[in-house]
């Protein structure tokens, strides 16, 4: 799956349109690993701006949980603490990138996992910051 735009949904056998916008991100990849009662999904994120993956469902938030598994090589990670109430899952602060370079060495590699068996509903949303 890739991504391009001020917003992108994170949803099983969804096709994402490709739109072009000032500080949009690109989602360079996808995977979904099923492991008994949690769920898993790995995401790139190259962003030239802020953004937040969230969902409009505060109970979802609480359910699932953001870890940043690497950073490519011109990346940085600027991650904001969030809470379920606001439906943020997590905030990157600012841009992912440090220095020029490809969009995979600008990426975050973040792992997204849920309890339960409903893949939830997610947005990429650019925040402009």
């Amino acid at each position: 799956m890739m991504g391009e735009g001020p917003e992108v949904s994170v949803r099983e056998g969804e096709t994402v349109a490709m739109r072009s916008f000032a500080g949009s991100g690109v989602l360079v990849s996808s995977t979904t690993e099923r492991a008994s009662q949690q769920q898993r999904m790995r995401l790139n994120i190259a962003s030239n701006s802020g953004f937040t993956i969230e969902t409009d469902n505060p109970d979802v938030a609480a359910h699932t949980f953001v870890r940043v598994v690497s950073r490519g090589l011109n990346a940085q990670n600027a991650a904001h603490d969030t809470s379920p109430a606001s439906g943020f899952v997590f905030q990157q602060i600012q841009r992912t990138a440090v220095r020029p370079g490809t969009p995979l060495s600008q990426a975050l590699e973040l792992e997204i996992t849920w309890t339960g068996s409903v893949r939830p509903a997610l947005k990429i949303r650019a925040t402009g910051s």
